[in-house]
């Protein structure tokens, strides 16, 4: 991600976090401890956003197969993969 998108990750509390230049954007790389449905890997990538529902709708419309949705007191969640077939977690409000 660092080399391939330019972004310049910082080390915080075990997970590696990336600004995406966009106020609010962050990437993350991190232990996941959630499992998803087949395949879950021991990592898993979170993309915060400030529009979840635009976002996410987004990715659908552009061929993303949503694994699921969730919403917890922090936010909205949804998960899919990447091309690499890692777990992709999208964090919004």
């Amino acid at each position: 991600y660092q080399k391939v998108l330019g972004i310049a990750f910082s080390e915080q509390s075990g997970a590696y976090v990336g600004a995406l230049g966009a106020e609010g954007m962050a990437l993350s790389i991190y232990r996941s401890e959630t499992s998803i449905p087949e395949g879950a890997r021991p990592i898993m990538v979170n993309l915060r956003v400030s529009s979840f529902d635009t976002f996410v709708a987004s990715m659908v419309e552009k061929g993303a197969e949503l694994l699921g949705v969730d919403q917890s007191k922090i936010g909205k969640f949804a998960w899919t993969r990447d091309s690499d077939g890692n777990p992709l977690e999208i964090w919004g409000s």
